[in-house]
């Protein structure tokens, strides 16, 4: 039978391997079993305002699109994103059924620089980390750059456009990801 002193010193023992693990929770990337080759809603947390491309690219406003956040009352799932795991705990972020990938706008690394859809090259800066907050909301890191995903001011108002900022843990770059079926 365990002594009195020995249960607590290997009750310590784990908590302390506990508080440790949390920490390294915190810190490390989305488990690729849960996020991979799923559809996905990408909402900022707190909010019914989905992340979604401005326009589909066509020929009069060529390859690019904008990405921004808007209503998503009526449940469209067509502002879906696809998550796909590439990798050395790297994913890239497809707009619907397509090969548009979130992209950083030519690699720039300045706080501001427009997040868009791009069609997919496997730049670094179409790839990213995805962080698992304390909140149960996720951070996008872009690979490439540094920058997170980034409401600009934590502005929640339609039609807001999305850009990179440097990585600073506020509720502007803390966003929902909801598993569509």
């Amino acid at each position: 039978m365990i002594g009195e002193n020995c249960l607590k010193k290997l009750l310590l023992i784990l908590l302390a391997l506990t508080v440790s693990l949390m920490g390294l929770f915190a810190s490390e990337s989305a488990d690729a079993r849960e996020l991979y080759d799923g559809r996905y809603l990408i909402r900022p947390i707190d909010s019914k305002l989905v992340v979604t491309a401005s326009w589909l690219p066509n020929k009069t406003y060529g390859k690019s699109s904008k990405v921004m956040i808007y209503h998503n009352e009526d449940n469209r799932n067509w502002r879906h994103w696809r998550i796909i795991g590439i990798g050395s705990d790297q994913f890239k972020i497809l707009w619907r059924d397509t090969n548009l990938a979130l992209d950083i706008a030519q690699g720039r690394a300045q706080n501001g620089t427009p997040v868009i859809i791009w069609p997919y090259h496997g730049g670094s800066n179409q790839r990213w980390r995805i962080y698992e907050m304390e909140n149960g909301g996720y951070s996008f890191i872009n690979v490439g750059t540094g920058l997170a995903f980034d409401l600009p001011g934590d502005n929640r108002t339609p039609r807001t456009l999305c850009h990179g900022y440097e990585e600073n843990g506020t509720r502007a770059q803390i966003f929902q990801i909801i598993k569509l079926r």
